[in-house]
């Protein structure tokens, strides 16, 4: 489920990226837009489907290593979306 969501998640994210380019560099608006796929998902969709406990039940240490998984999982996208324009 987690992959499913986060598949459709980065489709959202390349299909907005190109005509809804915001100004500033990509990796740094896939690390906002990795942020708030963190708080949509982990903190309000999965909790409320009873997928996972929300970030205030869960563990004292896993919401912040889960936003940093997701941080850095937006910068891969990112990084390779700039790439892609440097090379057009």
């Amino acid at each position: 489920m987690h992959l499913a969501i986060g598949s459709g998640f980065g489709v959202l994210f390349a299909l907005a990226e190109e005509p809804l380019r915001p100004p500033g560099p990509v990796p740094a608006h896939a690390i906002a837009y990795a942020s708030r796929t963190w708080a949509a998902s982990c903190a309000a969709l999965g909790p409320s489907l009873g997928l996972i406990p929300a970030p205030w039940d869960a563990p004292r240490d896993r919401a912040p290593v889960m936003l940093a998984a997701h941080l850095v999982y937006g910068a891969i996208p990112g990084g390779l979306f700039a790439a892609r324009r440097l090379t057009r």
